[in-house]
């Protein structure tokens, strides 16, 4: 069973879908190639162009090198994946490939293949170099200036994927790469991505725990851009106030009560209105009405 929080159907089914302010109707428009992974070809590239280095980095569906590119002779990342959905796989390369000129959004170069036994192999896909410093380092070292600077190239990545169509739907600190040298920011790893359809119903368990937006938090599943708004309102409160995690709980029901205690009964019933979501909510969190009331 899902651990997701589970609301009456009457009371997270909207009998109308809001939709969002950025125009909806891009994916429509898309080829259909574009809507259906599963029939899109991969033009692969030479793998005996990259000279894998060592491993700076592990996900749950991928592991991520230092590599040189000898036909640019410069540096650059590859990220095997690891994952044995290949229509997932190339969900996220289309994605990329829709989302190359985008700015502040990490650029693939190439698509190629590892670890090659017969017929079976692993795909990698080769990124630009970004040198990256830890945020739990860097987001402490932040002033005021910074931080508004960081965040508006943040800001710049999720409006142009939005007005793609496409919801990252995994915005944290973990998947934004700030080079504090360069002045750089990118967005990275769109394995989560999702092009938005009004009227859809998404996976609720998209994006990790201390970022995930309430409606989802609570079983909504017609979401959209605006999760990823959540998402980054996290990251903008994490840097502001120097703090890891601003919201942290262990699963849905802690998480809830502390965006609850932090936002004030009203403005969570508020919040939950907008997707028809009744103020009953709360209490199927567990939570008494003093744990809601506004500091």
């Amino acid at each position: 069973m899902s651990r997701t929080i589970a609301i009456a159907e009457e009371k997270r089914r909207p009998p109308t879908i809001q939709l969002p302010r950025i125009p909806t109707a891009i994916c429509y428009k898309r080829p259909l190639e574009v809507r259906n992974h599963e029939t899109n070809r991969i033009i692969f590239g030479d793998s005996d162009n990259y000279q894998i280095l060592e491993l700076i980095g592990r996900g749950r569906y991928s592991l991520v090198y230092n590599a040189f590119d000898s036909s640019r002779r410069d540096s650059c990342v590859v990220k095997k994946l690891l994952d044995e959905d290949t229509n997932r796989i190339k969900r996220e390369l289309r994605y990329l490939s829709i989302l190359k000129r985008g700015p502040n959004i990490i650029r693939a170069r190439d698509v190629i293949r590892l670890d090659v036994v017969g017929e079976k192999f692993k795909y990698g896909v080769v990124f630009e170099k970004i040198r990256n410093v830890d945020f739990r380092i860097l987001y402490r070292q932040f002033d005021a200036l910074e931080i508004r600077y960081y965040l508006y190239q943040l800001l710049n990545a999720l409006s142009y994927a939005h007005h793609q169509g496409i919801m990252h739907r995994d915005v944290k600190p973990e998947n934004i790469v700030i080079d504090p040298d360069a002045r750089n920011l990118r967005l990275i790893d769109w394995g989560f991505g999702a092009l938005y359809l009004p009227g859809q119903a998404y996976f609720c368990g998209a994006c990790t725990l201390a970022y995930r937006a309430p409606e989802l938090l609570l079983g909504y599943r017609h979401y959209d851009y605006s999760m990823d708004m959540w998402s980054f309102a996290c990251v903008a409160a994490g840097m502001m106030f120097r703090r890891d995690r601003f919201f942290e709980g262990v699963d849905e029901r802690t998480q809830m009560q502390i965006i609850g205690r932090f936002l004030g009964r009203q403005m969570l019933d508020d919040y939950l209105q907008k997707y028809h979501i009744r103020s009953e909510a709360a209490q199927l969190v567990g939570q008494e009405d003093s744990m809601l009331d506004s500091q």
